[in-house]
């Protein structure tokens, strides 16, 4: 829009530059330019608004966006910088795990002395020096050291054997005279000898009573049996001690004694003796089922295509093995009860939380493994590392607290108190949670066992660990290597049975070979069955009861706490036993069947 020639005012407005206010108003206020200021490019000034107000619309929520994807970006970052942490943590741990079987046992290098430089001795600025190499422990005795050898055997010789001089060692001459001294040479060895074939000629008897026909047995034969008990106990000693597979056992008793035997004998062989022992099993259940005290784990095992579970209970006493394709708490209170009136030991396995017990005890090495780790696989994490150190600490002392107390150098009240600052100085490392996501579930786990970690001061025979039923699984978990566990359910009952007994009688100094001897001798029992009238499980029960003592009763443990027996039962490979201490006592004073059939004790 042009102004007129005339308008002095128009000129003015065309020849000076727009600047931000209008001063061409009416009386009312209102600019007569206002749908076209020159200001603004001709355009309406209601419009320029309305696109002023929708830029800074459009700019705020810019900024809030802007604002929302650095946020994002930040923590994204944070995440990018954890799950690289995360990364090398795995990466150390895959390391350690690849290079384990592989690493070398540094427990001798504890003792070097450290040969790096003193703070006062630090290396200056530009030293490229390669530092010297710290010079490790020899293996061995000391140099000078006399060498040990085999002592003499404490009994006197089999056999003795006079050697005469007859040729010169050094000239080969035989113009030799002897003299009078003489030098005593021990040696022991083996003898293998042929199989005994036995025949056993039997004499048809009859009953004047019952008017039955019969052959007798003689006391070392196998009823319908082409192989001894000695062969079958050996067999057992090789599976089970020795932990050899059925192929190699086929080849021990071929190769050293000629019996040649198929690997389906074998495992008839592991039956027959599974079920000699298995009363002894069930004396051993009843043993760990009214214990003070006792250790569980478990593994897995293989049972045919199947991942089954290995359970062990054990104590000083005894040790129970128990083969189930369960791994829930219910495995353990079938056992032990519903409520077990002894100490549980284990580890923090979430099986044993719902397991009443007098009082728990987890494992410490765990907890300790656990901060190790940290340590290892976190070295520039400063508030784990600390948290780790400070939990070594508390349970190093805590372990030499047991150990003075074992060795009667403090007294019970003193532990006791130890257990309960122990407790408070563990509460205070606890209070506050951390960054890292392991160091932090750690904490969590404590706190979730709070009363669970220092049980072992409050009674003198709980271990501060889970060592002896991991120990106890060793043997197994060698077997399943060799082996590849178990190919049937039966197999499985079997390894329960006799893993059972063999590591019972390790605990009380008892040659397994004699425990599998005395189980072939079992089978050799003449009248086995109902011929004698008495029930074979009842027969065998009071047979097999002096192997490992009495079974425990309340009285003999000295413990309050204690479930009732009355309704309490235990399954064992598919049956229920009911197990009534005051009903297995009886059994024990039956001194006629125990003269009469007396194999054990």
């Amino acid at each position: 829009m042009f102004l007129a020639d005339g308008d002095k005012h128009g000129r003015q407005m065309q020849q000076t530059t727009p600047g931000p206010l209008c001063l061409v108003q009416t009386e009312d206020g209102d600019c007569p330019y206002k749908t076209a200021c020159p200001h603004l490019d001709r355009r309406d000034c209601d419009e320029i608004l309305a696109e002023l107000d929708r830029l800074k619309t459009e700019n705020r929520d810019l900024r809030g966006v802007f604002d929302t994807a650095i946020k994002a970006f930040k923590e994204k970052e944070d995440e990018i910088s954890a799950l690289r942490q995360e990364n090398e943590a795995l990466r150390a741990k895959f390391r350690d795990l690849a290079q384990r079987p592989f690493a070398r046992d540094n427990t001798e290098d504890e003792n070097v002395p450290d040969q790096s430089p003193a703070p006062g001795e630090a290396m200056q600025a530009g030293d490229t020096s390669v530092e010297p190499e710290i010079p490790r422990k020899k293996r061995g005795a000391p140099v000078g050291h006399r060498g040990a050898t085999r002592q003499k055997p404490n009994r006197p010789p089999d056999r003795t054997i006079f050697v005469h001089p007859e040729q010169c060692p050094y000239c080969r001459s035989n113009n030799i005279v002897p003299c009078q001294d003489t030098e005593d040479h021990y040696q022991e060895d083996i003898v293998i000898v042929r199989p005994v074939l036995t025949r056993f000629v039997k004499q048809r008897g009859y009953c004047r009573d019952c008017g039955k026909t019969f052959f007798p047995t003689s006391e070392d034969e196998r009823p319908k049996g082409y192989i001894g008990p000695v062969a079958v106990a050996t067999a057992g000693y090789l599976r089970y001690v020795i932990k050899m597979p059925f192929e190699g056992v086929r080849k021990i008793l071929a190769g050293l004694w000629g019996i040649e035997i198929t690997p389906a004998t074998l495992v008839g062989f592991d039956k027959k003796l599974a079920d000699s022992g298995r009363p002894c099993y069930e004396h051993i259940a009843d043993m760990v089922r009214y214990s003070s005290d006792i250790n569980v784990d478990e593994t897995s095992w293989p049972c045919g295509k199947l991942t089954q579970w290995l359970w062990t209970f054990t104590n000083p006493d005894c040790a129970f093995f128990k083969i189930t394709s369960s791994r829930a708490g219910t495995v353990p209170a079938g056992v032990l009860g519903e409520h077990y009136g002894g100490v549980l030991g284990s580890d923090c396995f979430s099986a044993y939380n719902t397991l009443e017990a007098l009082a728990k005890q987890k494992c410490l090495t765990h907890y300790e493994r656990a901060a190790t780790n940290l340590e290892k696989f976190y070295p520039q994490d400063q508030p784990a590392n600390l948290f780790a150190l400070s939990l070594k600490d508390i349970f190093k002392r805590a372990r030499q607290a047991k150990r003075d107390w074992l060795a009667n150098l403090i007294g019970n009240e003193r532990a006791h108190q130890m257990a309960k600052d122990f407790e408070e100085e563990l509460d205070q490392l606890l209070e506050r949670p951390l960054e890292n996501q392991d160091a932090d579930n750690l904490r969590k786990r404590l706190i979730m066992h709070r009363d669970e970690n220092f049980t072992f001061l409050q009674f003198k025979d709980v271990d501060p660990d889970n060592n002896r039923a991991e120990r106890a699984l060793r043997p197994s978990v060698v077997m399943r290597k060799i082996t590849y566990g178990n190919n049937s359910a039966s197999g499985a009952r079997n390894h329960e049975i006799l893993m059972s007994l063999v590591e019972t009688s390790k605990l009380h100094k008892l040659n397994p070979l004699d425990m599998m001897l005395e189980l072939a001798a079992c089978l050799c029992l003449p009248g086995r069955g109902t011929q004698t009238g008495v029930p074979i499980d009842v027969n065998f029960r009071k047979l097999n009861l002096t192997l490992f003592g009495p079974i425990p009763t309340p009285q003999s443990v000295g413990i309050e706490y204690w479930p009732s027996c009355a309704s309490s039962s235990l399954k064992i490979a598919g049956k229920t036993k009911y197990r009534v201490a005051s009903t297995l006592m009886p059994e024990l004073c039956d001194e006629n069947v125990l003269k009469e059939l007396r194999f054990f004790g």
